[in-house]
């Protein structure tokens, strides 16, 4: 995956094979898939594992975290 993405002009230490299947999953769970779906998609033995990714997006829609951030980065 990664020499692709070099061929693809894409050469970054953020960007892995791992990155991009998190991205998938999070997308996957935005778009609207069930958690359980999602799981099955990532092909998840527990889907605790899956959850994780549900934890990440109810993080994101939380606004605390940049309300701190805006008032200290003013």
């Amino acid at each position: 995956m990664k020499e692709k993405l070099k061929e693809a002009d894409l050469n970054s230490t953020l960007l892995t094979a791992h990155s991009l299947r998190h991205t998938a999953i999070t997308l996957s769970l935005l778009g609207g898939s069930t958690l359980q779906e999602a799981s099955q998609f990532a092909r998840h033995v527990n889907i605790a594992t899956t959850e994780i990714y549900a934890h990440n997006l109810e993080r994101i829609a939380n606004p605390c975290e940049g309300i701190v951030s805006d008032s200290i980065f003013k």
